[in-house]
Order: C-alpha cells, then sequence, then structure tokens
C-alpha cells in the first residue's frame, strides 16, 4: 500500500540492512489491472506497480521452502487517501502545483477525487483482503493488533509479515526492524514526505480546511480496518480532523 512510508522503508532496507529490495503497491493480477485503469481514467500512467510481477515469482519460490520477508503499512485511512491524491493530484489535474494557494473548486476537486477513490476496489481499507491475503495467505484479521506498541509481525510457511503504523513509524522503526531481522540500530531513512514536496504548502492547506460528509468518515472509521488497527480515541482524533458539525451529505 502506498503513502504508509514506503519508500522510507524501502530505503532503510537497502542502506541500513543491505539487502535486496522490491517497493510495490499492488501485487495481486486484480490489484495490478484496476490500478491501472485508475491511472489511464485520469490520463497518465503509474510506476508505482511495475514490481508486482516480479513478486510473484518470489511467493513461487517460497513454496520451495524460501520465506519471502515483506514490510507492510497501515494509516488513518483519510489521510492516506489525501496524501495519495496530493502525490497524483498535479499530474491528474486535480490542481496547480505553480499556484500560491487552492481554490474552492480545487479543494472541491481533490475532495471529489478521494470520494471517488473510496468508491473503488483500490480503497484503502480493502487492500488487505484484495492484495496481501490473496498473495501470502496471511489474515491480518486473524489476531489482535498491538496498538500500544505500533506493529506486528505475522507468518505463515511461506512468508514472513512485519507490519507498521504510519503514525508510529519515525519511534518504533528501529524496535520493528530489530525484532524482525535481528539487526540493532537500524536509523529510518525519510523518503517522498509531502510536507517537504513542491506542493507541501498546497497540501497543508487542504489539510486545515477540507472537510468531509459525515457519511464519508462513517465508511473510513467504521470500517474493520480503522477497528482493528486504532483505538476508539485514535479514530476520534483521526474523525475530528475532518469533521464539520455544518457539513450535510447531498
Amino acid at each position: 500500500m502506498g503513502k504508509v512510508g514506503s519508500s522510507a522503508i524501502h530505503a532503510t532496507v537497502a542502506a541500513e540492512l543491505d539487502r535486496p529490495s522490491i517497493q510495490c503497491h499492488r501485487v495481486t493480477k486484480a490489484g495490478l489491472r484496476a490500478s491501472d485503469e485508475w491511472h489511464r481514467r485520469h490520463g497518465t500512467g503509474t510506476k508505482a506497480n511495475v514490481a508486482g510481477p516480479s513478486l510473484h515469482w518470489l511467493f513461487a519460490k517460497a513454496r520451495d521452502g524460501r520465506k519471502t520477508d515483506i514490510i507492510c503499512g497501515v494509516r488513518d485511512p483519510i489521510a492516506r487517501d489525501v496524501s495519495a491524491a496530493f502525490q497524483n493530484g498535479q499530474r491528474f489535474g486535480l490542481f496547480d502545483v505553480e499556484r500560491p494557494t487552492l481554490s474552492k473548486g480545487d479543494i472541491e476537486s481533490i475532495q471529489s477525487y478521494i470520494i471517488k477513490f473510496r468508491e473503488s476496489t483500490l480503497s484503502t481499507e480493502t487492500w488487505f483482503d484484495n492484495e496481501l491475503k490473496p498473495a501470502t495467505g496471511i489474515d491480518v484479521w486473524e489476531s489482535s493488533f498491538d496498538d500500544a506498541k505500533g506493529y506486528q509481525t505475522y507468518e505463515n510457511d511461506r512468508c514472513r509479515v512485519l507490519l507498521l503504523r504510519f503514525e508510529n513509524l519515525q519511534s518504533i522503526a528501529s524496535e520493528a526492524f530489530e525484532a524482525f531481522f535481528s539487526v540493532p540500530g537500524v536509523t529510518l531513512q525519510e523518503r517522498n514526505v509531502g510536507t517537504q514536496k513542491k506542493y507541501s504548502t498546497l497540501y497543508r492547506q487542504f489539510k486545515e480546511e477540507a472537510k468531509f460528509p459525515s457519511s464519508v468518515l462513517d465508511s473510513a472509521y467504521s470500517s474493520r480496518y480503522s477497528q482493528h488497527f486504532y483505538t476508539p480515541t485514535e479514530i476520534a482524533g483521526f474523525r475530528s480532523q475532518w469533521f464539520d458539525a455544518t457539513l450535510r451529505d447531498t
């Protein structure tokens, strides 16, 4: 899944562990096809999933007794979708990065894009069911998530999975990597950070001004995904950022 610190994780594995790694957001044939179709619909392509077919080969090798190590993340679903919209927004014509501020129309266009994305098969909350489980056989819902620790490991006869919460990534990365790889003192490498990009001012404005209908927030935060990985207090905090009591569903 993209926009959960995957670029930083990929860079950290290469720099700190000196291990070959593949970064990919979709790996199943259905997921790769849906992602390609989504990008074509918006008039552009994506390089985010070009490594997907390579993972099929690795999973096949795992059947020969070689386990594949996988690292993936979770994030507040609305925040993740907003970050993804800005990652693609300039290419998709959602805003002009050269403008100093977003217009009301820009904000509405970005919100509309996010809502439509959430209604597609690519939605954040379905990633574990549509991608991780079919590809690896690992079902993250089978065991509770340690929200106090901020990361969890899963394993079967084919794969080992390290799952990290984006909101805790900076503080837990070293501990989590040591637990998973038995390598102490790993330093997280920052990469692809939205607040450091050319659109950072527009991104900040959107996060301050954009609000979503309660139906969208209900869908996001009552989902199994949110309920599994976050506490009620954390969910209430996420919701409060995007909620406006005066906004009515249309």
